[in-house]
């Protein structure tokens, strides 16, 4: 697992793919679009677990009345919402993250933090392609066959801190910005 030292390399070196972005508007509309892109896969993942609940109820009546011939293994379901669960929060973290960026974005900091948000984004679909990998390894398993693909790692807890550690900077830059904005204002009243 990468560790919250290795990511900030990463990010220390990482070269944002949007450099279309030359103004705060352009940024606060860009992250307005993830935002809404996040909704969207919440929105769709909420739609996988109502599905997972509708499939398990079939198997589950499948089973009372085929029980003599063949029974359905129902945990499969459960395994399931959990990862797509876990998928949710991930999600919504993000949200979360985009939410304090857009609270604190100026003039003088929205490259900064377009360039955060751009390496976010590389995360966010790494994260989902482990959680994707480990949804079919669920679902292998429960047909017997047993799957492992290295190339995907959970990065969810120091990426999680990475982001939290570098929002929390930005956020004390832009208090102190505020503080030195309102002596400014007074000292000319």
């Amino acid at each position: 697992m990468k560790t919250v030292r290795e990511i900030e390399k990463e990010y220390e070196k990482h070269v944002p793919k949007q450099t279309t972005i030359t103004s705060l508007e352009e940024f606060l509309v860009n992250l307005e679009i993830g935002l809404d892109d996040l909704d969207e896969y919440t929105h769709d993942f909420k739609k996988e677990l109502r599905e997972n609940h509708e499939w398990k109820l079939i198997a589950q009546i499948r089973n009372f009345f085929f029980f003599i011939f063949e029974q359905e293994d129902v945990e499969f379901y459960d395994y399931d919402d959990a990862i797509v669960k876990d998928c949710i929060t991930y999600t919504q973290q993000f949200s979360s993250f985009y939410q304090r960026m857009m609270e604190i974005a100026t003039e003088e900091n929205y490259q900064e933090l377009n360039k955060l948000y751009d390496f976010s984004l590389n995360y966010y679909e790494e994260q989902t392609s482990y959680y994707d990998a480990k949804r079919d390894q669920v679902e292998m398993a429960f047909r017997g066959f047993s799957l492992y693909n290295g190339k995907y790692q959970n990065t969810r807890e120091p990426f999680f801190e990475f982001m939290d550690q570098k929002i929390k900077e930005m956020e004390a830059s832009f208090e102190q910005f505020h503080q030195k904005v309102k002596k400014e204002e007074e000292i000319w009243k």
